[in-house]
């Protein structure tokens, strides 16, 4: 089994534990993976947990964004396919399985089809459309 750096796991914690509970206020409302968030959120007619879903994949917006504009200079094709992978496609689909499991079954398939336009705009190394 590979052993996973530290650096990461402390990542995962913040990632799983601070950012959803910041004030949605903290992140950018208005970025293009927001308004996608705003739109698959929108058609699950579900108000009662629309502010639980805006919430965190606001701060899923940020979270990816941080990490593609880190690395916006970095040339290493193999970086940035495990970058996009790891930080982006697998940290928003597990949002999209607690939005199943715990939240509402239905925002699955839209959170999964959201998360893939993410991984695209990361690999297309396009840092404004997450900010």
């Amino acid at each position: 089994m590979k052993k996973v750096p530290e650096q990461l796991l402390f990542y995962l914690l913040v990632f799983m534990f601070i950012l959803p509970n910041l004030p949605s206020t903290v992140q950018a409302a208005d970025s293009s993976c927001s308004q996608a968030a705003e739109a698959w959120i929108a058609t699950l007619g579900d108000a009662e947990h629309s502010d639980i879903f805006l919430r965190h994949t606001r701060n899923n917006c940020r979270f990816s964004g941080d990490w593609v504009e880190q690395s916006r200079d970095d040339q290493n094709p193999d970086r940035r396919t495990r970058m996009c992978k790891d930080l982006v496609l697998i940290w928003t689909h597990k949002n999209c399985g607690y939005f199943r499991d715990v939240i509402n079954p239905a925002a699955y398939e839209p959170c999964k089809a959201w998360s893939r336009k993410m991984h695209q705009h990361c690999m297309d190394n396009d840092v404004g459309w997450f900010f």
